[in-house]
């Protein structure tokens, strides 16, 4: 346990070590060595270091992000994005689209709506990035709240010379060289909407780009003919240089967005899409301690200290917290919390048909549908035949009758048939 400013946290066992901390810039560095140590940055961005590939180093190194209360940091090394990340350096590889279904708060926007445009900008001059998501306003809050925010938090040694930008969603930035001079190769940054109709969903068609991320997957009625018509501004000739990136929610989603989200999944292979899902067990760093009653404690639990996933305990969490909620009659906040912090992709699929199953049966129903799959009960086809006045079953393999469980003597029972052929 930990104390200080703040609710007491709460770390199960003793924490490993993080992987990497950022020590910054070293102070009174004259000119000269302060060419050369940022010389050494850029290649680290490329190249990686300190076991990171070179994106996770320019992530933590130089992309500051906007906490929920306002203030402004430098992402710290979390395994989570490890992981991302490495999927997205092999969708690379592969020439494959990745499709990110996650837990919410797990900063996908922050990554691939700032991170990698500005890595991209940096690292190959002259680049250009696309940005959208399911509305105009979200699209302009992806550029203004999160790129918008990432560039003027860049150390201005490096920072890109800003050419031109506009509130909609338009950046074009002049990239500097190592000794902090502008070098006339020029990246631009595009973020437009795509959502309004299956028109806008071609807005960027002509582009050629290097980048490319659809925010709010589940709630995007026309992603699929977003990442078709962004798919071209994506090749060198034949070759794919960059996936498409799409990500979403589980919570947050649309009839039809949900539709695509799960057709994705299930076809992954036949559209060229590399699928990863982010479960609500990875990267909890804060989550309220509940006593015997459901009651919150005014603790917090961390499942994600110094980076390193803990995925046992946030795993016990969910499950009791499930127990809660389950409690209560209104089962709404409860497929909300599974929503959230799904443990399985089948959370995110099953507990969206709500409207089509009742809210206080569906969780009773996709609990029964896994311990189904987990233990699968033996169903054999059988020939009917009438012997002695009875009717009785006899095992066939190609009998037209499938038996689930057989009668018991003494029960009451009552049949029906469908009469449409």
């Amino acid at each position: 346990m930990t104390k200080g400013k703040g609710p007491e946290i709460i770390i199960n066992g003793k924490p490993k070590p993080p992987k990497f901390v950022y020590e910054g810039k070293p102070k009174g560095m004259s000119k000269a060595e302060e060419a050369k140590w940022w010389l050494q940055e850029q290649e680290r961005w490329v190249e990686g270091h300190a076991g990171l590939k070179g994106l996770h180093y320019f992530y933590l190194t130089q992309v500051k992000i906007k906490q929920p209360r306002g203030s402004l940091i430098l992402p710290w090394w979390r395994e989570v994005d490890e992981f991302v990340i490495d999927e997205y350096y092999e969708a690379t590889r592969l020439g494959l689209d990745i499709c990110i279904y996650k837990r919410r708060g797990i900063g996908l926007s922050a990554l691939f709506g700032a991170g990698v445009p500005l890595w991209k900008a940096m690292t190959e001059p002259g680049s250009t990035s696309l940005l959208t998501s399911n509305n105009r306003s979200k699209t302009e809050k992806l550029f203004n709240e999160k790129l918008a925010v990432a560039y003027a938090g860049l150390d201005e040694w490096i920072r890109p010379e800003k050419k031109s930008q506009r509130l909609t969603g338009y950046m074009t930035i002049d990239i500097k060289d190592n000794t902090g001079l502008t070098s006339g190769n020029n990246s631009n940054i595009l973020a437009r909407q795509t959502s309004d109709s299956r028109k806008d969903a071609a807005n960027f068609e002509s582009e050629r780009a290097n980048h490319a991320f659809i925010d709010e997957l589940f709630l995007h009625d026309y992603a699929s003919e977003v990442r078709q018509s962004i798919q071209a501004c994506l090749q060198d000739d034949f070759e794919k240089i960059a996936p498409v990136v799409f990500g979403g929610s589980a919570g947050i989603v649309s009839d039809d967005g949900i539709k695509e989200a799960e057709l994705m999944w299930k076809n992954a292979s036949e559209m060229n899409v590399r699928t990863v899902f982010i479960p609500g067990t990875r990267g909890v760093s804060r989550a309220p301690e509940y006593d015997e009653n459901g009651k919150q404690t005014g603790r917090l639990y961390n499942f994600c200290p110094n980076g390193w996933d803990d995925k046992e305990g946030a795993a016990e969490w969910i499950s009791k917290c499930r127990e809660y909620l389950d409690n209560s009659d209104d089962k709404r906040d409860l497929i909300g919390f599974i929503q959230s912090y799904p443990t399985e992709i089948n959370d995110i699929f099953e507990t969206n048909n709500v409207g089509i199953i009742p809210e206080d049966i569906l969780p009773k129903i996709n609990a029964q549908k896994k311990r189904i799959i987990a233990n699968p009960r033996p169903v054999n086809t059988y020939t009917l035949t009438e012997q002695g006045g009875r009717v009785i079953a006899v095992a066939n393999p190609k009998g037209m009758f499938t038996i689930l469980e057989h009668p018991v003597q003494g029960e009451e029972y009552r049949a029906g048939t469908d009469p449409i052929p």
